[in-house]
C-alpha cells in the first residue's frame, strides 16, 4: 500500500488522542490533574502514598462508557465527553473489572459480548502508592484493556515523563514528533513504527524524559512525512508521568 493511501486512511480514522497524566487543557481531550479533564485538585501526595490508586481511559472506537469496578463496587467511569476518568482510591490487591455499556434513550445497556456480568477482568496488581491507568480499546462488542503504572516517584522535577499507547486497533502504524512548539518536523521521529497495542517505551522500561515546558505533538503514518494529527502547543509539567494515546473515532 503506498504511503500516500495509508496517510489517507490514518487522517480519516484518526480523530481525537487520549493524554492521560497532569496536563493543562489544550485544543484535543486531555485529562487535568486528577484525571477526567475536571476542575477537580489531584490526590495529595499523603493519599497516593497511602493506597492504590486507579482511573480508566476510554478509547472505544464507539460512543460506550467504561465503567471500572474494584471487587464489586464501581469506582468511576469514563465516556465520549469525559474519556479520562478520575482516580478512585482501592484497596490493595483488589480486583480490577471493566465494563462497557452503551447508551439507548438515557439508559445504558451492557454489551452482551463482555457476558453475563457484563465485566472483564484486568489482570494487575495495584498496591499501596501505585498509580495505574486503565486503556479500554476497540469498541463495545470487542473490548481490549491495557494498563501500565504511572507512578512519578522517579521523575526529576524538572522533567516529565512520557510513555506512549497506540489505541486504535483501525489505524495503522504511526511515527510520532515531539517537538518544540512551531519547529520545522524534525528529520527523525521521536517515537517510529508504533502499532496498535504497543506502548514506547516499553512497560517493562523507564519512560522518555524530556525537560518540563511546552511542546507540539505531531503523527504521520510510520514511514511518512505528511502530519495527519497536530497538537498545537501542549504544556508538560515537571514532577509527572504522561501516557499519551492516540485513538480513533467512527464517523
Amino acid at each position: 500500500m503506498h504511503i500516500t493511501h495509508l496517510a489517507s486512511r490514518l487522517q480519516e480514522r484518526l480523530t481525537h488522542w487520549r493524554i492521560s497524566g497532569c496536563l493543562a487543557a489544550a485544543a484535543f481531550v486531555l485529562a487535568a490533574c486528577g484525571g477526567g479533564g475536571s476542575d477537580s485538585p489531584p490526590a495529595s501526595p499523603q493519599a497516593a502514598a497511602d493506597s492504590a490508586q486507579v482511573r480508566t481511559v476510554n478509547a472505544l472506537d464507539d460512543a460506550a462508557i467504561t465503567t471500572l469496578s474494584a471487587g464489586s463496587k464501581a469506582v468511576n467511569s469514563a465516556d465520549v465527553d469525559a474519556p479520562v476518568s478520575e482516580f478512585a482510591k482501592v484497596a490493595d490487591n483488589a480486583p480490577i473489572s471493566l465494563a462497557a455499556a452503551v447508551e439507548s434513550s438515557g439508559a445504558q445497556t451492557p454489551t452482551a459480548e463482555l457476558g453475563s456480568s457484563s465485566a472483564i477482568s484486568v489482570p494487575m496488581n495495584a498496591t499501596k502508592g501505585d498509580k495505574i491507568t486503565v486503556f479500554a480499546m476497540g469498541d463495545s462488542s470487542n473490548v481490549r484493556t491495557m494498563h501500565i503504572k504511572q507512578n512519578s516517584t522517579n521523575v526529576p522535577a524538572d522533567q516529565t515523563g512520557v510513555r506512549v499507547l497506540h489505541a486504535a486497533p483501525r489505524v495503522p502504524a504511526v511515527d510520532i514528533y515531539v517537538s518544540a512548539p512551531d519547529a520545522a518536523l524534525p528529520t527523525t521521529p521521536t517515537i517510529s513504527s508504533l502499532s496498535f497495542a504497543n506502548f514506547a517505551p516499553p512497560p517493562d522500561q523507564a519512560s522518555l524524559k524530556v525537560p518540563k515546558g511546552n511542546y507540539q505533538i505531531r503523527l504521520t503514518a510510520a514511514g511518512s512525512k505528511d502530519v495527519v494529527f497536530d497538537s498545537g502547543s501542549v504544556p508538560f509539567p515537571g514532577g509527572q508521568a504522561a501516557c499519551l494515546s492516540p485513538a480513533g473515532k467512527s464517523s
